[in-house]
């Protein structure tokens, strides 16, 4: 999920409030969960931008990333219904200005790395490429079968399924078809990777690469 702050919140002020009140919306509605325990919820804030390279497409407005984990495809009806849904829906509109939900399928490991630093990497596909070359120019990039990346602890490489949005709030008009989670040594890698952004420029109308600092709500 990506999401950018409402215009007249800081930085500081969005994620006092993203962590705060917005989050303890999200524990009471997956509080309805069956297996609540087992959820796992990560606020991604965007530290800087690492890079950006665009084409034709807007670049991509995100502050952060929403990171859910959950076992069941679909939310219990319990949730659903739940009260806090609604509450989550107005707050959402008191501080954000732009939302973008993805439904992805991880490949790699997505488990948090408390000893790297984690970087979150988006591009949204070309509408010419068809996505199995997509997907093979992506993973040989990162290396996902080889870990030839230096300096790169872990890599999931998250794919889109289908995507959702809030009809009140802005969203990317072209999503991002795949969100990679990398956790590396040190942002000095960063140049290393940028390259490897170059190589998915032909393959990618735009992408954007993160430093992230996150925040494990939940998991």
């Amino acid at each position: 999920m990506l999401i950018a702050r409402k215009a007249g919140y800081s930085p500081t002020q969005f994620r006092t409030h993203w962590s705060g009140p917005h989050a303890d919306i999200i524990k009471r509605i997956i509080a309805h969960f069956p297996d609540a325990e087992r959820v796992r919820y990560t606020q991604n804030r965007v530290v800087r931008t690492l890079w950006q390279h665009s084409s034709s497409a807007q670049p991509f407005d995100v502050d952060g990333f929403v990171e859910i984990y959950l076992t069941t495809k679909t939310p219990p009806e319990a949730a659903v219904s739940s009260e806090a849904v609604a509450n989550m829906l107005e707050d959402e509109l008191r501080f954000l200005r732009a939302f973008t939900e993805c439904h992805v399928e991880a490949e790699g490991s997505d488990l948090d790395d408390g000893r790297g630093q984690k970087i979150i990497f988006i591009a949204a596909k070309r509408k010419e490429v068809d996505e199995r070359t997509f997907a093979m120019v992506v993973r040989q990039a990162f290396g996902l079968d080889n870990t030839a990346l230096q300096g790169v602890r872990q890599v999931c490489l998250n794919w889109t399924m289908a995507t959702s949005v809030r009809q009140e709030l802005v969203h990317e008009v072209a999503p991002p078809s795949v969100l990679a989670e990398l956790w590396v040594e040190n942002v000095d890698i960063v140049r290393q990777l940028e390259d490897v952004g170059r190589d998915l420029m032909a393959v990618a109308v735009k992408q954007s690469a993160y430093e992230i600092d996150p925040h494990i709500v939940l998991g």
